[in-house]
């Protein structure tokens, strides 16, 4: 499957607003790989996404707005509440959607769960450690 990136058009989603996620964030503005509009995170609350609303990117607390409004999605939260994130995402996943996690010890399975009703589509893992 051939895909071709444009930093104009790219858009990128963190489900979490974590040091990760502003440090990607941080390094696709510099390197010029996204654009502040081509970039969202969602955090639970909004406590959790003054860190990273400083570099100027779209922040919300709805996950699936930025599921809708990115065609890569870093799945960025602790290990524990992987799953439940990724069920609450699943009814907007389509399969344009390319995930990445960067959640430590995550197994490819859970990725998978979400894309299940999705054809033709594959999962990634890469791993921090």
């Amino acid at each position: 499957m051939d895909r071709e990136f444009d930093a104009a058009t790219m858009s990128i989603g963190f489900i979490g607003a974590g040091k990760m996620a502003q440090a990607l964030t941080r390094g696709f503005l510099a390197s010029r790989i996204a654009s502040k509009e081509g970039i969202i995170a969602s955090a639970p609350t909004s406590q959790s996404i003054s860190a990273i609303k400083e570099y100027g990117i779209h922040v919300t607390c709805n996950n699936q707005e930025t599921v809708q409004d990115s065609r890569v999605v870093v799945v960025a939260v602790k290990p524990n509440v992987v799953s439940t994130v990724l069920r609450e995402v699943s009814p907007v996943v389509t399969k344009e959607h390319l995930f990445v996690s960067i959640a430590a010890g995550v197994k490819i399975r859970s990725i998978e769960e979400v894309r299940r009703h999705v054809t033709q589509q594959e999962a990634f893992l890469c791993s921090t450690s």
